[in-house]
């Protein structure tokens, strides 16, 4: 996927973590699927160093077939990933559209060491 907040490229070497979820073909149109599903997918705060941003994008990578690039994306309602991030232990919850590239984004902190 794009990255989002008008960056040029994915590194490995940000200070933050971005994570495509993979979601099953029977996702619900809704976007309000199993939260477990999505917590899976997240890594838990406490293995991350403190202040870790983890951001969850919205749309699940594309699935593979033939007509896969016809359809809607999958996606996970920003609630199911705002939910999965508490699950695992983030703080500093919010979400929203990213202005620059238009993706719906989720994020959280890994907790400060305090």
């Amino acid at each position: 996927p794009r990255p989002p907040f008008g960056l040029k490229a994915w590194t490995d070497a940000a200070d933050a973590i971005a994570v495509e979820l993979e979601l099953p073909n029977d996702w619900p149109a809704s976007g309000l699927g199993d939260l477990g599903a999505v917590a899976r997918q997240l890594p838990a705060a406490a293995d991350l160093a403190p202040g870790t941003l983890v951001v969850v994008l919205g749309d699940a990578a594309a699935s593979d077939g033939i007509f896969a690039r016809f359809r809607r994306p999958t996606r996970a309602a920003r609630a199911v990933r705002g939910s999965a991030l508490l699950t695992r232990g983030y703080v500093a919850i919010g979400g929203g559209i990213d202005p620059v590239s238009g993706l719906d984004l989720s994020w959280g902190r890994a907790p400060s060491a305090d």
